[in-house]
């Protein structure tokens, strides 16, 4: 261990490597008026040379690979070249793992930052559901219903985490729109005129309208806009087709016509679940994504999902 009693000489052969950023060999006999100092250190070491690499990974200098002998003696260029590239390796290890922990410190900040902003939106998806539980319980009750079906069919066809959590978070909310549809329009027991029938297919655009005006994602916005559209062009509000709706939407839409049919409404009775069932049997490929269709139609058939009486808002956390 090199060590100044007095004080750090101004320039050492170590010093110039750092400054350099090159490789530097000194000798002592040869360098003793270049590094007065270091040399008398080196000399009451019983040391005569040192070989200094910086250890570079440009434009960072991370330090120095010393390699010191006490016995005078000259390197030859292939020995010279091997400790070079021991340096250059050495400093790749050190550079690498920084960057690895640097890239581990931004994935962290990172997930902080999806944590709090997935926690905004569910808060605003939570806010738009009271609204409308307040004026029309049934909704409320039938979007929550919606949402556990559809975030299941998911889940069986693989979907990643970001798809499942949109699906959840417009399902919540996928007729928000119906708070500018008159109640009296929404619980008719008869026949809709052209008027009412127009009002009830706008609740797509004006959910969509509410949630392009939240922090939500627009892919969410998207999803509540496409989840009346059909296969063959038929649905509602723009008569997408196929690839064009979202498969999100797709999925969402067969969720909502299995829980409308299996349930009672105000209009109506239920017409029972495998009313809902055979009717999104007999038009897939038609008016539902044929995948989707399949992967409701198991879930049911071999018992592996069921309704919860009151599933909560948690689910849009998972």
């Amino acid at each position: 261990l090199l060590s100044f009693k007095n004080h750090q000489p101004s320039l050492t052969p170590e010093i110039e490597a750092l400054q350099k950023a090159k490789p530097v060999l000194a000798s002592v006999a040869r360098l003793k008026k270049r590094y007065k100092e270091w040399a008398e250190v080196m000399l009451q070491c019983g040391l005569n040379n040192l070989v200094s690499f910086p250890l570079l990974v440009p434009p960072k200098v991370y330090g120095l690979l010393n390699l010191y002998s006490a016995v005078p003696r000259s390197y030859l260029d292939d020995e010279f070249s091997l400790l070079g590239e021991v340096a250059d390796l050495v400093a790749f290890k050190i550079h690498a793992h920084q960057e690895e922990e640097r890239r581990k410190a931004l994935e962290e900040e990172l997930a902080v930052h999806s944590r709090k902003l997935r926690k905004t939106m569910e808060m605003t998806i939570q806010a738009l559901a009271v609204t409308i539980e307040m004026r029309d319980p049934y909704t409320a009750g039938h979007q929550r219903r919606v949402t556990q079906l559809a975030s299941r069919i998911a889940q069986e066809m693989n979907l990643g985490e970001e798809e499942i959590v949109n699906i959840r978070l417009a399902g919540i909310v996928h007729d928000i729109g119906k708070i500018y549809v008159p109640v009296e329009i929404l619980t008719k027991p008869g026949r809709l005129n052209d008027y009412e029938i127009s009002m009830i297919r706008s609740h797509p655009r004006f959910g969509f309208d509410i949630i392009k005006e939240t922090d939500l994602p627009k892919k969410i916005g998207e999803i509540i806009l496409q989840h009346h559209e059909r296969m063959d062009g038929s649905g509602y509000p723009a008569g997408l087709s196929g690839s064009e709706i979202h498969l999100e939407s797709r999925i969402l839409s067969v969720a909502d016509v299995v829980e409308a049919m299996s349930s009672h409404r105000p209009y109506r009775p239920a017409l029972g679940l495998e009313a809902a069932l055979e009717e999104i049997d007999q038009h897939k490929g038609f008016l539902f994504d044929p995948d989707v269709v399949d992967v409701c139609l198991d879930l049911f058939e071999e018992k592996r999902f069921s309704w919860t009486r009151d599933e909560s808002m948690s689910t849009v956390t998972h």
